[in-house]
């Protein structure tokens, strides 16, 4: 690389590699680089970090997201995520709840679509109180307006990709 640098040619400012340890343990590490120039010379300085317990946080956290998918996919009641009125995540039961065949149908749909008008002041004045911080009683029923079917659903604050969201559980 240090060629290459010399050469004039392109490389990675900052780029992962693994490095053989004194003991023969092979550790995952990222260098970072920055080529100067000092008296009419081209020095490079370079930081490497060990990247291990990087690596073992994001491989936990694979796992567990591996694990909540699986298990959300194989419920037998509806899971939804939201950012009130906002669907944000469903799973399939819950998509065919709502009346898709396909979960990705109702991402980015506001659930008070889905609601008869009356149902739908309910859903608000629920999501109110729980932005509040308020205890919001544990399960209420709606009707989806596309299947006419009524639900008992409950619903739980959680963060979501950083922000406050509502997980919602119907069946």
């Amino acid at each position: 690389m240090h060629a290459r640098r010399l050469r004039g040619e392109p490389v990675p400012i900052r780029f992962q590699t693994s490095l053989l340890r004194a003991d023969g343990e092979r550790i995952p590490v990222e260098i970072a680089s920055h080529r100067l120039e000092l008296d009419g010379r081209p020095p490079a300085v370079t930081f490497m970090s060990d990247v291990s317990q990087r690596q073992r946080a994001e491989d936990a956290l694979r796992r567990s997201e591996a694990l909540f998918r699986s298990l959300a996919e194989s419920a037998p009641d509806g899971i939804a995520i939201l950012r009130f009125p906002e669907i944000l995540y469903v799973n399939q039961r819950a998509a065919q709840i709502l009346g898709f065949s396909i979960p990705d149908q109702a991402i980015g749909l506001s659930l008070l679509d889905f609601l008869s008008p009356a149902n739908a002041e309910t859903a608000i004045e629920r999501a109110r109180r729980r932005q509040a911080g308020d205890t919001v009683s544990d399960t209420v029923e709606y009707t989806v307006r596309a299947t006419g079917r009524t639900v008992e659903v409950s619903a739980s604050p959680v963060e979501y990709e950083g922000q406050r969201a509502t997980l919602g559980f119907a069946g």
